[in-house]
């Protein structure tokens, strides 16, 4: 897998920072790259072990031996955390809920994987029949409640988006649409409400795709 990596952090007598992101992947690092430069120019130190939010995602930094950090993304195969070399989830996901964010004329509003949403007892089950809407985040609440069509926020406990997620891969295209969106999927059909405006996976290329083939994510 191809590696890149920073050049003028050393500049700021700071290491490099390095990831591997696949050819496949159709994505240009340049973006991520001056992320980076860009912080340690204005003098943040980058630290072993530390980790770094980028969308919703949470990397963590490790050192290698040509003494850069490396840029590690959690699997999401396994719970809890477990962490693998590269940044390939962490760029399709920020770019495909920019996109989603994109289809209603608004920012994204990415949350973290680390914070909370209520989810009821039947939703990590639910594939064809469930719910999702987001309420004003607070603290270490990210403002998602997650349900099946016919439970209520009265039925719901606290797990992680990455626990959430780890069981349902599906949400992961809507999470970062702001306060007020409605997402849901009935027989198949994705459709998402926010801002007074209304599309389903019936009338737009983006949503269709997502609705048929989870694994865009």
């Amino acid at each position: 897998m191809p590696e890149y990596k920073t050049k003028n952090c050393k500049q700021r007598n700071h290491p490099e920072i390095a990831f591997q992101l696949a050819e496949e992947a159709g994505i240009d690092p340049q973006w991520l790259l001056l992320f980076f430069e860009d912080a340690v120019f204005k003098g943040r130190q980058f630290k072993a072990g530390e980790t770094v939010q980028i969308g919703w995602m949470v990397t963590m930094l490790k050192p290698n031996e040509q003494g850069d950090l490396e840029v590690w993304e959690p699997q999401f195969d396994s719970f809890p955390i477990k962490w693998t070399q590269g940044v390939n989830n962490t760029l399709r996901h920020l770019i495909l809920q920019k996109s989603v964010t994109e289809l209603f004329g608004s920012e994204p509003d990415y949350p973290s994987l680390r914070q909370a949403g209520l989810t009821t007892s039947g939703f990590l089950k639910a594939s064809n029949h469930w719910t999702m809407s987001r309420e004003q985040a607070s603290g270490n609440d990210s403002g998602w409640l997650f349900s099946t069509l016919n439970q209520t926020r009265d039925d719901g406990e606290l797990k992680s988006l990455f626990e959430i997620s780890f069981y349902h891969m599906e949400i992961v295209p809507y999470l970062a649409l702001p306060r007020g969106a409605r997402i849901e999927k009935s027989d198949g059909v994705i459709e998402i409400q926010f801002a007074a405006k209304r599309i389903t996976s019936n009338e737009n290329d983006l949503l269709c795709r997502l609705a048929k083939s989870p694994i865009l994510v």
